[in-house]
């Protein structure tokens, strides 16, 4: 998979905007125009679904390229969330790393929430300081 991260990072936040635009473009989006969108979001799916460094650089893509406001949140509560539930224990080391040296990262961990369980102790324990419900848990 070649695709430039900030380009499918642009395109997943452009399907954001669409989706919640105007009456039009809520609806070209639901029939999957623009194409390039849709592809890009796609990819954004998939690299996450694959988890590892090239999905942590997808977060960080995104992260840098947001609106300021949300932003930080809708990475968080969306691709940030699923890498953590779908590979969380494999990439606490390098999730933990990211929020002791970024506080945007930091951020978007606080808006992750994951079912109790999800992550190993170890994992748990390593993150619980930047997902607030993890500490319940720890």
């Amino acid at each position: 998979m070649a695709e430039d991260l900030e380009d499918v990072a642009r395109a997943w936040w452009e399907s954001r905007r669409l989706a919640a635009g105007t009456r039009h473009e809520r609806k070209r989006w639901s029939l999957g125009e623009p194409s390039e969108v849709a592809s890009g979001l796609q990819a954004a799916d998939e690299i996450v679904d694959g988890g590892g460094e090239r999905a942590i650089e997808l977060v960080v893509a995104l992260l840098n390229t947001g609106p300021a406001g949300s932003g930080v949140s809708e990475v968080g509560a969306g691709p940030l969330e699923d890498l953590v539930v779908g590979h969380g224990n494999a990439l606490a080391p390098r999730l933990d790393d990211l929020a002791r040296r970024s506080a945007v990262f930091r951020g978007a961990l606080a808006s992750v929430w994951i079912e109790p369980g999800v992550l190993d102790a170890q994992a748990a324990a390593r993150l619980s300081r930047w997902i607030p419900g993890l500490a319940a848990e720890a």
